[in-house]
């Protein structure tokens, strides 16, 4: 499970991945990730579509009923089916898991690497 210590920022290495393709960029909107993540914090993922996702992990995912929605939101549990319940760690203030329900593995983006300052 990540915390607000396990959430560095980006050094050199991560810097080079989003230099050559391996990582993206998004920017925090919304309270819903307080108090890991504040609006326009800049956070990296990967861009690869088989990284392994667990329980606790940040994702980067698109909206289940609007694809051009974009949600940052922790793992709160994955299903033997592969659907994935998501929350905000803000929970009065985040549309999530509890809302929408449960997403597929498609609509993840990404997983957050680091913060980019």
């Amino acid at each position: 499970m990540i915390t607000i210590g396990d959430l560095r920022k980006a050094g050199w290495c991560e810097l080079i991945k989003l230099a050559f393709g391996r990582r993206r960029r998004f920017r925090v909107e919304g309270n819903s990730m307080l108090p890991l993540l504040s609006p326009n914090d800049e956070v990296l993922i990967t861009v690869k579509s088989n990284v392994s996702l667990q329980r606790g992990d940040i994702v980067v995912a698109k909206h289940p009923d609007d694809k051009d929605f974009i949600l940052i939101k922790q793992i709160a549990s994955i299903a033997e089916d592969g659907k994935i319940e998501l929350i905000g760690l803000n929970q009065e203030e985040s549309t999530d898991s509890r809302e929408f329900g449960e997403v597929s593995r498609e609509q993840i983006i990404g997983k957050v690497t680091s913060i980019f300052t």
